[in-house]
């Protein structure tokens, strides 16, 4: 049995209505979990059987060292299993699987390209300083949640500039992948999947997508497609959320 993981941020397009979701998710799909924590903000809806563990984003322009932050408190809490499942709050799973045996998922070599330019910068720096170090560049920043060993990750971060807000950052999930060779080893190929605000199309054929996936992730901004879909794959309420 282990934990799983979620951070939350303090302000919320939707109310943490993808957490509801993601939870959902986890309920329907996930074996093996033993308390979910959620670091950051209290979901804005009633609900039950969630650790909560305040914290803020104290770095305005880097998000990525907002999560790198939260990460280092997480992991030396005594009371969060070692491993945990790290999950992103709009992190969805579509098939069945053990939470302590998730596979380690990359989408290739870093390359940035995106419309983020502090994204891109910190994608770009990651790959520059793996490459100083000899090490591979795979990008491990999928939309995918991640298995989190302590004492991998711990040294792994280490030495790397992230919370400098003048300078680029880097991106968490592919400094730790590519730091671990174990890591590097089980890694599996696996193109995103992020339906975002411009997502469109048939719903019917987005959950028949979907369900043939591991996992999928919507963006900051969700469609009503994406809400449709959500809704379809996951329609009961979890154990996690308060009858009012």
């Amino acid at each position: 049995m282990v934990d799983v993981v979620y951070f939350t941020i303090q302000q919320s397009f939707y109310e943490h209505q993808e957490l509801r979701y993601s939870l959902r998710s986890l309920e329907k799909h996930v074996a093996g979990v033993r308390q979910v924590f959620v670091v950051g903000a209290a979901p804005a809806w009633p609900c039950r059987g969630l650790v909560q563990i305040p914290e803020t984003d104290p770095y305005e322009h880097n998000k990525d060292a907002n999560i790198i932050r939260k990460m280092l408190l997480t992991c030396m809490n005594p009371k969060i299993s070692n491993p945990f499942l790290f999950v992103n709050d709009d992190h969805f799973f579509s098939q069945d699987c053990r939470a302590a045996e998730f596979s380690f998922y990359h989408k290739g070599e870093i390359r940035p390209g995106g419309v983020n330019r502090e994204y891109n910068r910190r994608l770009a720096n990651t790959r520059r300083l793996l490459e100083a170090w000899g090490l591979s560049t795979l990008n491990f920043d999928v939309h995918t949640p991640i298995l989190i060993w302590q004492d991998w990750f711990l040294p792994a971060i280490a030495g790397w500039e992230w919370v400098d807000e003048a300078g680029p950052g880097v991106v968490m999930k592919s400094v730790y992948g590519n730091t671990v060779p174990e890591i590097v080893a089980a890694g599996i190929h696996l193109p995103d999947c992020k339906m975002t605000v411009r997502t469109r199309g048939d719903v019917n054929g987005w959950v028949e997508t979907l369900r043939q996936r591991p996992c999928w992730s919507t963006g900051n901004y969700v469609s009503r497609t994406a809400w449709e879909v959500l809704g379809r794959l996951y329609p009961e309420p979890s154990k996690y959320e308060k009858a009012i």
